[in-house]
């Protein structure tokens, strides 16, 4: 939830183990990795990457920026973030997520979906 106001949430990746991993191999398992954040508006889970309101774009560097303006609104806003991997990859790709806003926001994970039958 959010007010008005720039938000950033860039998605910093913590490549040690695949750095190692492939360094073994000869090479840079991180470099292959490219990973963006999709935002939806909404506050539910997104199935669909290509119905996002804001895409990031697809990077292999350390630290990426998605930044975007949040337009005032009467009541509280939800959006959903999304990260995204451009192409798979045979390592583990581990990251962390760091959300930079100007107004007062809460960030929380989305509920598990329910099980089917």
């Amino acid at each position: 939830r959010a007010g008005a106001g720039a938000v950033g949430p860039p998605p910093p990746r913590h490549s040690s183990r695949p750095y190692n991993l492939a360094m073994a191999e000869g090479r840079d398992a991180s470099r292959d990795a490219f990973l963006t954040v999709h935002v939806f508006r909404g506050g539910a889970r997104a199935h669909y990457l290509e119905r996002c309101w804001m895409q990031g774009v697809y990077s292999n560097r350390p630290h990426t920026l998605v930044k975007f303006d949040l337009p005032a609104a009467s009541a509280p806003q939800q959006l959903t973030l999304a990260l995204a991997q451009y192409k798979p990859t045979d390592s583990q790709v581990d990251f962390s997520l760091d959300v930079y806003a100007q107004a007062p926001f809460t960030l929380r994970p989305i509920a598990p979906p329910e099980p089917t039958a």
